[in-house]
Parts: C-alpha cells; sequence; structure tokens
C-alpha cells in the first residue's frame, strides 16, 4: 500500500469524521498496514496483532474529534497500538488465580526466602540480564525468547521467524555468545535457562508514569517484550482459508446465489468477475458468506483479513439462462406448419407452448420433429407463447401464409 501525503491524510480524516464510509475505507487501506507490522512485531501471533489493531481503529472512532492534523492521527494510532499490544501481553502472561484457600499475605515473596545480600544480588544479575537481553539484534532477541520462554522446537521457531531451521541455530548461537559474554562469562549452558527463569518471573505492566520502587524488574521486561517483539503464549496465526463455494444448482434466470464457507480471520468476501466487476458477498448469521453472481462465466473469490492478507479461489458458473426461446423460420410442409423453436440454454419447455388465433381458439399442435412443432393451420396471424427450463417467457407473432 502506498504512503499517503499528509495532504491527502488530512482530507480523508475530514471526510471520515463527516460520515463518508469510503473515506474511513481508504485512511484504513493507508495505514493500517503499518500498524500491522508494529504489533505483529511485539506479539508476533497475527490473530493477536489484528486484535491489537481492530481495538486501535475502533477506539479511533470514538477519539478522532479531538485529533486535528494527519501527524496527530498516526501519533495516536501508534500509541494506541502500543498500549493494545501491552495489554494483550499483560492477558497472555497473567498467572493463575489464587485457590479459595490461599491468600496473597500467605505467599511469602521470592526475595524474602534468601538473605537481603543474596536477594539485592539476584535483582542486579537479573536486571543486567534482562539489560543484555535487550540490547541483542531483533532478531537474535527473538529466538532466544523463542527458544527459552516458548520452549518452540527449531522447525516451529523457523515457521515463526520465516527464516531456515540453519539460520535460526546460528542466531541463537551469537546470541548466547553475546549474553555469555555481558554476563560475566557464565556457563553458556545456563544462559539459556537463566533468561526463561528471568522472563518467567515477571510479566509486563503498561503504564506512563515512572515505575515504583521494586518494580524495576517488571519494567525491565517489558522492555525487553516490547523490544523483541515476543508475546507469551506464542502460536502460529492463520490466514483466511476457503473451506468451500458451492453455487446453487439447476438452470435459472436470476443471479446464482454463491454459499461460501470460510476459516480464519475473514474480513471480506467478494468475486471479481471475467470483466472486472465485483460483487460482494455479505455474512449470514451461520458465519458464511452469500453471493449473487448475474452471468455465466468464471469468477475469482477473494478472501481478505482485515490486515490484507488473502486467500483465492476459481469458480465457474454455467446455469444462468437468461434468454426466452427463439422462433426459427416457420414453413409449410405436407400440409403442415412447421414452427422450430430452439434454447441454447435451458432448453425449451415444451409443455408450455401455447398458439393462439386471432380469435383466442388455441390451436394444439398434430406432432413434433425434433426442435419443432407440427400444426394444420389455416393462413392468418397467430401468437405464439412459450417458455424455457429455466422460466424465461416468449411471446411472438407468427404468421402462416401459402
Amino acid at each position: 500500500m502506498r504512503e499517503l501525503s499528509h495532504r491527502r491524510l488530512a482530507e480523508l480524516l475530514d471526510r471520515a469524521r463527516a460520515g463518508d464510509r469510503e473515506a474511513f475505507d481508504e485512511l484504513y487501506r493507508a495505514t493500517a498496514p503499518i500498524q500491522y507490522r508494529k504489533a505483529l512485531g511485539m506479539l508476533v501471533r497475527p490473530d493477536l496483532a489484528e486484535e491489537a489493531v481492530q481495538e486501535s481503529y475502533l477506539t479511533l472512532v470514538k477519539k478522532w474529534e479531538q485529533l486535528h492534523s494527519p501527524q496527530a492521527l498516526v501519533a495516536y494510532l501508534n500509541r494506541a497500538t502500543y498500549l493494545n499490544c501491552l495489554a494483550i501481553l499483560r492477558r497472555q502472561t497473567r498467572q493463575p488465580e489464587l485457590r479459595e484457600d490461599e491468600s496473597l499475605a500467605s505467599i511469602p515473596d521470592v526475595d524474602e526466602l534468601v538473605q537481603p545480600e543474596e536477594a539485592t544480588q539476584g535483582r542486579d544479575e537479573q536486571e543486567r540480564l534482562l539489560g543484555a537481553l535487550a540490547a541483542l539484534p531483533p532478531d537474535q532477541r527473538q529466538a532466544v525468547l523463542l527458544r527459552y520462554c516458548q520452549k518452540l522446537p527449531l522447525a516451529q521457531m523457523a515457521q515463526v521467524m520465516d527464516c531456515s531451521v540453519s539460520t535460526v541455530q546460528r542466531l541463537l548461537g551469537r546470541a548466547l555468545s553475546s549474553l555469555q559474554k555481558q554476563m560475566g562469562g557464565l556457563p553458556g549452558v545456563f544462559v539459556g535457562p537463566a533468561v526463561a527463569r528471568a522472563m518467567g518471573r515477571l510479566s509486563p505492566s503498561p503504564g506512563t508514569s515512572a515505575p515504583k520502587k521494586g518494580a524495576s524488574l517488571r519494567w525491565a521486561a517489558a522492555a525487553v517484550l516490547t523490544v523483541a517483539g515476543v508475546g507469551l503464549g506464542l502460536g502460529v496465526g492463520s490466514r483466511p482459508r476457503i473451506q468451500w463455494a458451492q453455487g446453487e444448482r439447476g438452470w435459472r434466470n436470476t443471479p446464482c446465489p454463491v454459499t461460501v464457507a470460510t476459516a480464519g480471520p475473514v474480513s471480506t468476501a467478494a468475486f471479481a468477475g471475467e470483466d472486472g466487476a465485483i460483487y460482494p458477498a455479505q455474512r449470514q448469521p451461520d458465519g458464511r458468506f452469500l453471493a449473487l453472481l448475474p452471468q455465466n462465466g468464471s469468477y475469482t473469490l477473494t478472501l481478505r483479513s482485515s490486515i490484507g492478507r488473502t486467500a483465492e479461489a476459481q469458480l465457474w458458473v454455467e446455469n444462468l439462462d437468461c434468454s426466452p426461446p427463439l422462433v426459427g423460420a416457420v414453413a409449410r410442409q405436407n400440409g403442415r406448419t412447421r414452427i422450430p423453436l430452439t434454447d441454447e440454454g435451458a432448453g425449451v419447455d415444451w409443455a408450455s407452448v401455447r398458439l393462439t388465433g386471432a380469435d383466442g381458439a388455441e390451436h394444439q399442435p398434430v406432432g413434433r420433429e425434433g426442435e419443432a412443432l407440427l400444426y394444420a393451420l389455416p393462413n392468418g396471424g397467430y401468437t405464439l407463447e412459450a417458455s424455457d427450463l429455466a422460466g424465461n417467457t416468449l411471446r411472438a407473432r407468427v404468421s402462416v401464409f401459402d
């Protein structure tokens, strides 16, 4: 998505505040991918990143009367996305609730189990470790947290980080070497577990005020998680997926209803015809999408998530017939009048054919020869009515003369 100028953003903001939905959609398309990348860097999981971004835009709608410049808009979105990510991280790392027979007072602080000097030393070492972790390059830091905090196997780490297993191994090796040096020669085998212990004791707490005394480790952990782009409770996010798409069977002369079953995060579904026309699908109460396709041909179905991830499939519609039967050349043959009828779609409904004279009398055919009906008719003008099997109706004047 190309970036918009500040002037264009200001124009879209003004129009969106006035209720212009198209302006809001364009503003969203221009700014949401950037916010998604920021959120994904903090949360790793695409579904959580989408949640954070969606919440940012929901609050934007409530607050945009206070925003009077594109710079303020961007700053607001950046801040909102950041705070939403921190809230999700806190939720993901929240500790289990106490049992009814437990109380906070009954649980000693970890630091109370050691002597004051040991507690101080332990806090200093953890702060130094978290500081060293925060100083690592982002990809090395992410590798350490995925491996030792999330306990992910190398193959899944490679999938999350979008790289090869050998690259993951190389990043881990460099990161552990750097941490070992920063920790004063701590044996390499203990570095990873030390990171896991440090992060396991702490959970990030968002806020804007300075940390209270004794809370520095939690704030250090929050900084590491924020910079590293890793939230606890990781998983590989899903993309939109098309489970199946089915059009209504049988010939019809009205747009064909097509039902689409989807999985994963789907924001919109639409069909594009061969001529480029777009036919949106509407979400139904059962969660599926329904579109009405008006003509035969090939369509491209596109599912799109709120942050632009897509899935596509090809679908063909071949059961639409919107044209009535055609009357061929009327001819006399062996004293009979031959009236041919053709229909290239659903076919002629022969039982529907009616031939009426000028006096209103209905004439019945005396036979059928292939795609034509045979009549014994006097000269004159007649009205022919016929339908095809899709329900299209023909009404035409037929003249019979020797």
